[in-house]
């Protein structure tokens, strides 16, 4: 009776508040399930009670929200009646006056990844909002670094590195591999002839057409099966790079650079949490079963470029010459977490890193949460020592999720500095698989482009070690630096330059 009695007081709770009724049983969301979505095919208000309805049973932060004076049965009686005025009306609901009033409804909640996606069933299309969009947006950063890729060609071309390797695994590294020079040579040549033969004006023709069609690639709304074509259509000329890419290793795309500036001071960036597939053996197998060449040669550049990085740490801090290590994830979105252990987890001591705690529902009440466990991470298990020396991570506006978890750990470390903007505010834990709905009570809600309803939910709450919840808050560095968009475009990264400028002079 005792493990009820939280149960029954919960109940008492909400019937004080709220003469509403409420779901005692977990319906299907987390799939396409016609008893659950059939309404919301024709009607704007059922949408927006499944939305309610399914925020109230799986979202894990509603505590959290109330103290910032959210109160969730407050807004269906705000909103409900402005769906229902949609369902009412004559004239078309437009997609920009539905999107205007998703974002008021969404705008007030907190968590970092949370999406919502409604279908305008007046014109078909589906409409996205993300509520820390909505928040992050109106920063004076935000706009700086979706636009500021962190790059440091400028200082490779400039001489200032000591060592540098990088590789990229999305199609962008295959499409630019393409040796056009050669194409627009041979097409140079052959427009020369003054009596080309059938052949000749044959040949001309297609590479000229190559070269049409390869300019448009990019913009494609399906680059990587434009592409593919391209490379079978062209095969038989033996064009220079072009060769077959798998869309597979695009799902797990990664970029990762390696550095050794002056100082013995060794640099990280990586712009997503993707490493294990391409280092993980096991990882790799179960996402490649039958990996392509194209496939093998990016696990392996992946690889090349990681072992660089970590042996130079280790062999720099072994000879007592390390002068500092620079992790960068400024518009890093995040991934696996398996990931840790290879970036923050390789410079810690071998011992699993708790970097805080997290809490699961246990229930479908909007209260009902689990007890908190405390969330470790493992480090890296191998031959290898502690790092000491101090270690600065790279962040901005847009590094979130993953990217925040690498970033907190280095606030936790004694030798650790942030340097840059504050994070997004996503650390809350996903895991969207269907599968796992009815075992969490959280996840998902739907599918995405295909019931009316869809919704991205984090399937825990994460409060960091000594600092809570930092969910639509981010985490604020220790050295704050903007980016000088004009430095950047000539070469120079303010960001960086601040970062070096610590690990060289302790200030």
């Amino acid at each position: 009776m005792k493990r009820l009695l939280p149960f029954f007081l919960c109940l008492a709770f909400l019937g004080l508040t709220s003469c509403r009724e409420q779901a005692d049983t977990l319906l299907s969301y987390g799939q396409s399930d016609d008893l659950v979505y059939n309404d919301a095919k024709k009607s704007f208000s059922a949408k927006f009670d499944i939305f309610w309805e399914g925020m109230n049973c799986n979202y894990a932060l509603w505590d959290y929200e109330a103290e910032y004076g959210l109160d969730w049965d407050r807004v269906y009686d705000r909103f409900m009646p402005r769906f229902r005025e949609l369902d009412a009306r004559k004239d078309s609901v437009t997609d920009d006056e539905f999107r205007e009033l998703l974002e008021e409804l969404v705008s007030p909640l907190h968590d970092g990844h949370l999406a919502i996606q409604m279908q305008n069933h007046h014109t078909g299309n589906y409409i996205m909002v993300a509520p820390a969009s909505l928040r992050n947006k109106n920063r004076a950063d935000y706009t700086i670094a979706q636009d500021c890729v962190p790059t440091i060609s400028g200082y490779v071309s400039r001489r200032e590195v000591l060592d540098y390797d990088a590789c990229n695994t999305r199609l962008g590294a295959y499409y630019f591999s393409v040796d056009t020079m050669q194409v627009h040579d041979r097409i140079a040549q052959l427009e020369a002839v003054s009596q080309p033969t059938d052949m000749e004006k044959f040949l001309l023709s297609e590479l000229t057409s190559f070269m049409e069609e390869y300019r448009v690639v990019p913009n494609s709304k399906t680059p990587i099966e434009d592409y593919n074509r391209l490379c079978v259509r062209y095969e038989a000329y033996q064009i220079p790079g072009l060769k077959l890419y798998d869309a597979n290793a695009n799902e797990n795309g990664v970029r990762v650079v390696y550095a050794v500036f002056p100082g013995n001071i060794v640099y990280f960036y990586l712009d997503g949490f993707q490493l294990s597939p391409w280092i993980d053996e096991g990882f790799f197998a179960t996402i490649f079963p039958k990996p392509s060449d194209c496939v093998l040669e990016f696990k392996e550049s992946v690889q090349r470029v990681w072992k660089k990085w970590f042996l130079a740490v280790q062999q720099l801090h072994k000879k007592g010459a390390l002068g500092g290590v620079i992790i960068d994830v400024r518009g890093n979105g995040g991934g696996y977490m398996n990931d840790f252990q290879y970036v923050m987890g390789a410079l810690l001591s071998k011992e699993n890193y708790r970097v805080g705690d997290c809490r699961f529902k246990n229930g479908v009440g909007r209260l009902d949460y689990g007890s908190m466990l405390p969330q470790v991470i493992p480090t890296l298990n191998v031959d290898r020592e502690e790092i000491t020396e101090p270690v600065v991570v790279l962040a901005n506006c847009r590094s979130v999720s993953m990217a925040e978890q690498t970033t907190l750990t280095a606030k936790l470390m004694p030798n650790g500095r942030v340097i840059g903007m504050k994070t997004w505010g996503g650390l809350c834990y996903l895991h969207p698989d269907p599968k796992s709905y009815t075992i969490t009570y959280s996840s998902i809600i739907g599918e995405k482009d295909v019931t009316p309803v869809f919704c991205y939910i984090p399937v825990t709450a994460f409060f960091a070690r000594d600092m809570g919840i930092l969910e639509g808050i981010g985490i604020t560095p220790d050295i704050e630096v903007p980016l000088d968009v004009d430095q950047y475009h000539q070469g120079v990264d303010t960001q960086l330059d601040r970062a070096l400028q610590y690990l060289r002079t302790g200030n």
